[in-house]
């Protein structure tokens, strides 16, 4: 299961809890950013995003095909808002979140990476939505 909703600054997406969908999900945001004019900043944004499906579909859904995750962006000015959800029972983000990343583990640097590369990063109380927020330089002429 792959739904997409499209308008000229939303993207909704919601699919099953398949590793290949990231890379569908991760398509169509790149046809998103081209459509906004923002084709040539879009590393940031299909970085964490990635970062955050990975998250949702692993850890939160378990890999569980019959569970979805739900996905979407908005674009205001200048900013993408980056909403993605999981039917998952959560995490304790905040003491995730407070903890050194471990060079030495082969996992574990996902959230470091999202608190890097975007400007905002909120979870809601229950774990299981990440809303991430990146704000686009300004062009200077």
């Amino acid at each position: 299961m792959f739904d997409i909703q499209k308008s000229a600054k939303i993207l909704k997406m919601t699919f099953s809890s398949a590793l290949q969908n990231i890379d569908r999900a991760a398509d169509e945001l790149r046809i998103f950013l081209t459509g906004i004019g923002k084709k040539s900043q879009a590393f940031h944004p299909l970085l964490i995003t990635r970062e955050a499906l990975i998250n949702a579909i692993t850890h939160g859904n378990h890999c569980d095909e019959k569970k979805s995750v739900s996905m979407s962006i908005v674009y205001q000015p200048e900013q993408l808002e980056i909403d993605v959800t999981d039917e998952g029972k959560g995490f304790s983000w905040d003491a995730t979140m407070s903890k050194e990343c471990d060079d030495t583990q082969d996992h574990g640097r996902g959230l470091q990476i999202m608190k890097l590369y975007s400007q905002q990063i909120q979870y809601n109380s229950k774990g299981n939505q990440v809303k991430l927020t990146i704000k686009f330089p300004e062009k200077k002429e």
